[in-house]
């Protein structure tokens, strides 16, 4: 994953630690080294495999000799990371632009609509749930607070539409193209 060529583009993708999975700590898998961060050296497919390991949806991958769970469990909007990353690469300059792209607000969960499915869950893995549908907006609004951002930082997150369109419904890629397509109209006519 790691690419020295100096004129090589800066990405990070975000895995949680299996055994952190409760913490919402991210891990990073860089495409560059940092100062006093270890890097994880892996492939490029292994750290997209890390950072898609959805429980229910796909296993956790093992890396070296950690296992790596989907990035969204510690990281499910990473744009402070993004922001962390951007200083301490380029210390002193100061931000041009970070647009920060969601996947739909999320449908408000409520314990008492749990399907025998997912009432057998461990309840720690509620308490993640939770703290991933409201981490998404708590990341933005942290963003929009920065003066240093005023007029720099966009988020674009359909508001409305996708609420019911599950991970596991790829088969509704035309319907999402269409609310995400009538929102991004809606978007551009109010800049």
């Amino acid at each position: 994953m790691l690419d020295n060529h100096p004129k090589a583009c800066k990405a990070f993708v975000t895995a949680t630690l299996g055994r952190d999975a409760q913490k919402g700590n991210p891990h990073l898998f860089r495409t560059y080294g940092v100062r006093d961060t270890t890097t994880t050296d892996c492939k490029i497919w292994e750290a997209v495999r890390a950072t898609s390991a959805a429980p229910t949806f796909f296993d956790a991958i093992t890396i070296g000799t950690e296992d790596y769970v989907d990035g969204g469990f510690g990281c499910n909007n990473p744009v402070g990371w993004v922001y962390q990353e951007a200083k301490a690469i380029w210390p002193g300059r100061e931000i041009g632009c970070i647009i920060s792209l969601g996947t739909g607000m999320p449908k408000v969960l409520s314990l008492e609509n749990l399907t025998l499915k997912y009432s057998r869950w461990p309840k720690e893995w509620f308490q993640v749930l939770e703290r991933t549908a409201t981490e998404c907006d708590t990341a933005h609004q942290d963003m929009v607070r920065m003066k240093e951002l005023k007029g720099k930082y966009f988020r674009f997150n359909v508001q409305q539409g996708l609420q019911n369109v599950s991970l596991m419904e790829w088969e509704k890629l035309g319907e999402t193209a269409s609310i995400t397509e009538a929102y991004a109209c809606l978007s551009c006519s109010q800049l």
